[in-house]
Parts: C-alpha cells; structure tokens; sequence
C-alpha cells in the first residue's frame, strides 16, 4: 500500500481540513478494522501496511477483538471527527478501497473470511 498515495486522497476530501486529520483518520479507519480481526489475522493484514500503519500503531491498545458493529463504527468515526453521516460514509470508503487496492483478491477473502458478515460487507463493497 502506497501511505503517501492513501493520505493524498484522504486530503482531497473537501471535509478533511488538513493533513494530520487525514492521517489520524486513516488509522482510525484502519485500526477499527483490525481490532475485528483475531490477533494473528490482524497481524497478518497489518504486515502488509506501510510501517506507520502497523500492528502496534493500529491495534496495541486492543487485547481482544471488539464486537463493535459497522453501524457502531460508523457512529464512532463520525463523532471522533464532527463529520456527517455522509462524509464519514465517505471517508470510510476511500480508506477501504484505497488500502485494498494493492491487494490480491485471494487476500482480500482471506480478511473477510476473518470479519464478521457486516464488516466484510463493507470491505468488499469499498
């Protein structure tokens, strides 16, 4: 995954006012969605991720995998950052389907297999 490329795209967001939001908001997006996944699964996924989007930065504070529905993270995003339902919709999407672009299918399935049905909806769906 190219993080210069994803952070770029996030900041072209006409909502997200800077470059630290953006950055703050990529790994909120992203460590929700590893803290879904069991610890060897999210590892796994976050091997694949630039070093300021791994593991530790994404999930250490989590010691189990939450049970936090789409809806609830979609709420949670959208309070964090004062945005829209629209907006945040937006954003979780150019998050996803830009961190899943650099990816084989084979691997995306293998996330999902690993995320609760409404999760792996949404990221197949980016």
């Amino acid at each position: 995954m190219d993080y210069e490329m994803l952070r770029r795209r996030v900041e072209e967001l006409p909502f997200i006012p800077d470059s630290q939001t953006a950055e703050v908001a990529i790994k909120s997006v992203l460590g929700h969605l590893a803290s879904r996944m069991e610890e060897d699964q999210a590892r796994v996924m976050t091997a694949s991720f630039p070093p300021s989007l791994n593991y530790d930065t994404l999930r250490s504070h989590q010691q189990t995998v939450t049970t936090i529905s789409v809806v609830q993270f979609i709420e949670d995003i959208r309070e964090q950052f004062g945005f829209s339902t629209g907006d945040t919709h937006n954003l979780i999407r150019t998050i996803m389907h830009s961190a899943k672009g650099d990816f084989s299918p084979d691997t995306l399935q293998e996330w999902e297999k690993h995320l609760p049905e409404d999760w792996a909806e949404m990221v197949e769906e980016a």
